[in-house]
């Protein structure tokens, strides 16, 4: 089995995740559809063994969605510290270039105008995400 750095790449690991989930699926499938099968004598089989390897099946399902999941989150995380570091820099930017003489006072209010705004709407979407 291959081993997979998650966060080296995010990519691979979906895809490596929704394989098990297929896998587990198919499984599953497998089991139920030889097990009702008329030639096969069911008695032959410790029905509690085949319940428990049918939960394992479900447990690799359901982790695998949670992976995938968390994995996702983690990227939203990420990308929002991303978003949040820009507009301060961009704040920070526009003090620059004010001390440096390169824009005036007006030009550095309506920068910050849209700083102020675009830092709204990231908070909008936080909360409406929460």
């Amino acid at each position: 089995m291959w081993l997979v750095n998650r966060n080296a790449n995010s990519e691979l690991a979906n895809q490596l995740s929704t394989a098990h989930i297929e896998q587990a699926k198919a499984a599953i499938k497998a089991l139920s559809e030889y097990f009702n099968r008329d030639d096969i004598e069911n008695e032959r089989f410790d029905s509690q063994s085949v319940y428990h390897l049918v939960i394992h099946y479900r447990n690799q399902i359901e982790e695998s969605k949670n992976r995938m999941s968390t994995d996702r989150n983690r990227l939203h995380s990420q990308v929002q510290g991303l978003r949040i570091k820009a507009l301060a820099s961009e704040r920070e930017g526009v003090q620059v270039l004010l001390e440096q003489g390169k824009i005036e006072w007006r030009m550095a209010a309506r920068l910050r105008q849209y700083i102020n705004y675009s830092e709204t709407v990231l908070i909008m979407d936080y909360q409406d995400e929460n």
